[in-house]
């Protein structure tokens, strides 16, 4: 087979660096005893150690040291130049080591360069350490730990299955100190000197086996192949595939007049039971009625099934009630509960949503069309799941992604994943992972890590609503669905299940739970059409937009015309003459004046007043609206038109300042609103001098029953705490109690 330079250059360089090792000068071992190890334990380890890596960097052992840290490898064998270690303590490359400390001898950096052209290898006894493992400590693991402690168990977190993985340690930190037995964990635990005491639930090794885990952890704990778990054998019928079983022979074959019948009557057998009667017909008829459809037969359907006498009569019921659309509602319902649906839940007074989603009663009708589709189970999976990339251009399939929706949960994101991984594998592999959400499952075959990698499937997804045509509001209808917002998110494991402690040092990738075989996945990026990535895009949606803000616009034009003639109506009232307020009546001989006549009609032209200049607002507002989103539509079928046109910055330019002058106008519109609701809940002593506007109104013409003009801290009446009426001979009344209260 050809290769390519690059290739065999590569494999050169891996092969020297083989060698290299292999062919150490045979006194480099004791070079490294005498001379280096003195030093990286004085000036190296205390920060480059197994428990702190800074900067990723372990030199504590040989691969360690080859796998380097976030710069990369530490050294190349044979090339003291080129090895970073050299240039640092060297003091050729920043930062200087040891860090913020005096420079190492020149002596001591010679040393270095030398073991490094050596091929710095490490202990003279690894090869003893070396055979220690194949010959006693490898039987040892494999009998006593790696049953719990493998790649797909992980019991606390920790897999003894490779040099590095034991390294590594797990949640409680590393394992081994190799070439320190003593202060090792793993030590500890199979010497019962700390507990839990290992191997977990069994008996004590033998002191002999102790000390050969301890002189292979003083030979630096090296490995000479991974360890072999074995496969967890699955018993449970649970995990079986299943196998169709025969049909049994049975005595009363009278009875039987379908297989299932068969293994009903095999039973009867065994058990000595004889079978009831068949039911009658108006018993019949009941039952399926209310098995298909919920319901039972009206009268008139039932007097139809007493009157048919043909053989297949209650075959055709059952066709009648499987075409009936009620028995996709029956039978959805059943499945609704499986897969939890559930409207939207939240702050309903300020239309904030915390769970689930708006209008996802469309993933609803989704599950009752299928189900009266008959469309198949697996198709129903496939199109919950993965509905966005299986169709993503297809609202029909996109709804059933309200599965997904369904799950989102507004204060955290954790629990929203979390409630996602635990209700999927319940409602489609019959199984609960929650326990594995923190620590390997103590029953079923499910991994701490299997969790973590089912999660990774759904990491990147996100809910949104999709606009449907006819319907520019997103509040009265839209599609809730679930795509693919940041695809390059990464999963960690949570140590324990504490979100607050991922393993961030090792990202899992999505993957099946182990036990179904880790079929190998292939997952692949999808280029997505614009519509999909970008949903309001549409023509539909742009004419829609378009619409609904010229109908607010003759909708505001009405409601502007109504408030004026509520004004004119209003003043017209004031101008009438008032008659006596009558008393009302109190307690005892005392007796409670009533609001007078000209208080109420007052009181409607104030509110007229407010009411009109409300409505004025939000006309300006809504006519503002209509070219800031023709503009924006031109910009963006501009932007993404298949050659954008030369003018695309000046037409982007003019939607953002028409947008900007829109938003001015609404923002003053909700003021104002505001204001007026603010004012409308005081009292009404803090309102405005009632005496003193009364005076106003009667002192200037017929034609001016209240001032033209208005001037207050607010732009609204009868809202404002502090009012200032301005008479027709310029004089000002202020409110009633201010130190500069003066009526004239």
């Amino acid at each position: 087979m050809l290769q390519s330079n690059s290739t065999r250059h590569l494999k050169t360089i891996a092969l020297a660096f083989i060698l290299l090792a292999a062919l150490a000068a045979p006194g480099a071992e004791k070079l490294f005893t005498d001379s280096i190890r003195p030093v990286f334990e004085k000036s190296c380890l205390p920060c480059h150690g197994p428990q702190n890596k800074s900067a990723g960097l372990d030199l504590s052992t040989r691969d360690g040291l080859l796998r380097g840290g976030a710069r990369g490898a530490a050294v190349v064998p044979g090339d003291p130049k080129a090895s970073l270690l050299y240039k640092l303590v060297a003091q050729e490359a920043e930062p200087h080591m040891p860090y913020k400390s005096d420079p190492l001898p020149k002596e001591t950096i010679d040393r270095i360069a030398e073991w490094i052209k050596a091929g710095a290898p490490y202990e003279e006894n690894a090869d003893a350490g070396v055979a220690l493992f194949r010959e006693h400590v490898r039987t040892l693991l494999e009998g006593n730990c790696v049953k719990c402690h493998n790649s797909q168990l992980k019991r606390s977190g920790l897999d003894l299955s490779t040099h590095e993985t034991l390294l590594r340690g797990g949640d409680t930190g590393p394992v081994v100190v190799p070439g320190d037995a003593k202060s090792s964990v793993l030590y500890k635990r199979v010497s019962h000197l700390e507990q839990p005491a290992m191997p977990f639930g069994g008996q004590k090794l033998p002191d002999a086996a102790i000390a050969q885990i301890a002189d292979w952890i003083n030979a630096g704990a090296p490995y000479d192949a991974p360890l072999a778990a074995g496969k967890a054998q699955l018993t449970h019928w649970a995990f079986k595939r299943p196998a169709r079983p025969p049909v049994p022979e049975v005595q009363n074959r009278s009875w039987v007049r379908n297989p299932i019948d068969a293994f009903v009557a095999a039973e009867h057998g065994k058990r000595g039971l004889k079978p009831l009667a068949s039911a009658d017909r108006r018993t019949l008829l009941r039952r399926v009625y209310l098995d298909l459809v919920g319901l039972p037969p009206t009268p008139a359907e039932m007097n139809v099934f007493l009157a048919d006498n043909s053989k297949d009569a209650y075959e055709k019921v059952v066709d009648k009630l499987l075409a009936s659309p009620r028995y996709g509602e029956r039978w959805g319902r059943h499945w609704m509960d499986i897969w939890r649906y559930s409207d939207w839940y939240g702050w309903r007074a300020q239309n904030q949503v915390r769970y689930s989603q708006r209008h996802i009663w469309h993933w609803r009708d989704w599950i009752i069309e299928s189900v009266n589709k008959d469309k198949g189970y697996d198709e129903m999976i496939v199109e919950m799941l993965a509905g966005d990339e299986l169709a993503p251009t297809n609202p029909d399939v996109t709804r059933a992604t309200g599965y997904l929706a369904r799950n989102w949960y507004m204060f955290d994101r954790n629990v929203w994943l979390k409630d996602t991984v635990d209700y999927t594998a319940m409602a489609f592999l019959g199984l609960t992972v929650k326990c594995a959400r923190c620590h390997a499952h103590k029953y079923d075959p499910i991994t701490h890590e299997d969790y973590y990698r089912l999660r990774a499937f759904f990491e990147p997804y996100d809910v949104r609503t999709d606009r449907v045509p006819g319907q520019a509001d997103l509040k009265k209808d839209g599609i809730p669905r679930v795509y693919d917002a940041h695809a390059e998110t990464p999963t960690y494991r949570f140590v324990r299940g504490a979100d607050t402690d991922p393993d961030t040092e090792h990202p899992l990738t999505p993957a099946i739970p182990a036990f179904f075989g880790n079929a190998e996945l292939k997952i692949t990026p999808e280029t997505l059409p614009l519509d999909v990535y970008y949903p309001d895009s549409r023509p539909f949606v742009h004419q829609d937009l378009i619409a609904a803000a010229k109908g607010d616009i003759e909708k505001s034009e009405t409601e502007l015309k109504k408030a004026q003639e509520e004004l004119e109506k209003a003043k017209l009232q004031l101008s009438q003459p008032a008659a006596p307020a009558p008393a009302a009546a109190g307690g005892g001989n005392r007796s409670i004046p009533a609001s007078s006549p000209d208080d109420k009609a007052l009181d409607g032209v104030l509110k007229a007043q407010a009411g009109l200049a409300l409505k004025q607002k939000e006309l300006a507002s809504a006519r503002a609206a209509l070219p800031a989103i023709e503009a924006r539509v031109a910009a963006e079928e501009a932007k993404y038109a298949a050659k954008p046109p030369a003018n695309l910055e000046e037409l982007e330019s003019a939607a953002l300042k028409s947008e900007r002058h829109a938003n001015v106008l609404k923002a003053e519109e909700n003021l104002l609103r505001a204001q007026q609701e603010l004012s409308a809940a005081k009292p009404e002593s803090e309102t405005y001098d009632k005496e003193a506007v009364k005076k106003l109104a009667r002192r200037g013409p017929s034609s001016r029953l209240l001032p033209k003009r208005w001037s207050h801290r607010t732009p609204t009446h009868p809202s404002a705490k502090f009012i200032r009426i301005r008479a027709p001979d310029g004089d000002w009344p202020w409110r009633a109690g201010s130190p500069t209260s003066r009526i004239r």
